[in-house]
């Protein structure tokens, strides 16, 4: 499972790199819906 929610369900968050590309994918497109933009990508 790539994302994982808070114990009280308040927030969610990358529990481990994508390590597939239907995850990089995924993980892409949480990264362009984030209405806060607290989601990056370093590029390692």
């Amino acid at each position: 499972m790539l994302l994982k929610y808070t114990e009280d369900e308040s927030k969610v968050y990358f529990h481990r790199q994508p390590i597939s590309p239907e995850e990089e994918i995924a993980a892409r497109k949480a990264m362009e819906i984030c209405p806060v933009e607290a989601l990056g990508d370093d590029g390692e």
